[in-house]
């Protein structure tokens, strides 16, 4: 999902229409993978996978960002 997809799906929502939500974006992958290098594209694949996968009952957390680090790490080789 990019910034430009997430602006439209809560323009289908009224201003005041409550809810809730946590952002994640490049840096906090690029933290979180500090030991590696990783390459823009490399960041947002993983951003794709861990919105793709998440579990409702994990939702995103750091340790679901290091397991996507990890994974495509891993799909280099």
């Amino acid at each position: 999902m990019t910034v430009k997809d997430a602006i439209k799906e809560l323009g289908r929502h009224s201003p005041d229409t409550p809810c809730a939500m946590a952002i994640w974006l490049p840096e906090d992958v690029q933290t979180e993978g500090e030991e590696f290098y990783l390459t823009d594209e490399e960041v947002a694949e993983v951003l794709r996978r861990v919105h793709k996968n998440q579990a409702a009952d994990l939702g995103i957390n750091w340790e679901t960002i290091h397991q996507g680090v990890v994974e495509v790490v891993a799909d280099r080789k």
